[in-house]
């Protein structure tokens, strides 16, 4: 069981191009989830 920072920490030995593209793709879709969950919780209010 190996957790992201693992992950990316192996990653990094083989591409750093690859490793920065998964980066943004990570934090760009935990931004996307923070967006609409916090659009649904102000729709129910």
């Amino acid at each position: 069981y190996e957790t992201l920072q693992i992950y990316l920490y192996n990653m990094r030995q083989t591409s750093g191009h690859f490793t920065s593209a998964l980066v943004m793709t990570y934090f760009l879709f935990i931004f996307l989830l923070t967006w609409l969950a916090s659009r649904f919780s102000r729709g129910i209010q």
